[in-house]
């Protein structure tokens, strides 16, 4: 049985017409050119701040601009059509707070700010309470996360290469199975073979 796609009623902005196409324009625009610098979505910013888009818009606001955007830039249908969507509505969330954070990870990042840092600002500038020097602090803080070793990489490549052998139809998987526990001895791997 085929799956059948809900269509959905596409959302009305309660901004004028006009400046949601000036909205959708600019953030195209912004989103060409900011693969290699965030900085480019300068225009966008400013279409928000002269279309009066309040600080935190409403999501019915959102949505329409979203969807405006996602017909102008042709991601309807495609892969990325959802994650596209998803990182256009974190922006415009986030319109108000992002030149200055964006200004800040600039002074912190040696002038670099992509897109991808926008958007990773955009998600992140809610969970600290819209605050951009909190929001940038908090990126650029050290990961609290210990970094697993190469050898315990390897190891564990090696056992989940020797259970797939072990659990395979080929001929030869008592030849390999052996072979990767040799290897695992030569090179004092901590991994334990089941029996």
């Amino acid at each position: 049985m085929a799956k059948s796609k809900v269509e959905l009623a596409p959302a009305v902005s309660t901004l004028p017409k006009a400046a949601v196409t000036t909205i959708v324009t600019e953030f195209a625009k912004g989103y060409r050119a900011a693969n290699a610098a965030g900085m480019a979505l300068a225009n966008f910013f400013a279409a928000c701040s002269g279309a009066k888009l309040p600080e935190h818009p409403s999501e019915t606001d959102v949505c329409a601009i979203t969807d405006a955007i996602a017909a102008e830039m042709a991601w309807i249908g495609t892969p990325r059509e959802k994650q596209n969507k998803s990182d256009c509505r974190a922006v415009l969330r986030g319109h108000a707070f992002l030149p200055e954070a964006m200004q800040i990870l600039r002074a912190a990042n040696d002038g670099r700010c992509g897109y991808h840092d926008v958007t990773k600002l955009a998600r992140a500038l809610p969970k600290h309470d819209w605050d951009p020097a909190d929001t940038v602090a908090a990126l650029m803080a050290p990961s609290d996360s210990t970094p697993v070793k190469p050898d315990v990489k390897f190891g564990k490549a090696v056992l989940s290469y020797w259970k797939s052998c072990r659990d395979g139809k080929r001929k030869d998987k008592a030849a390999r199975m052996t072979a990767l526990e040799t290897l695992a001895k030569e090179l004092k791997l901590d991994v334990t073979f089941p029996e």
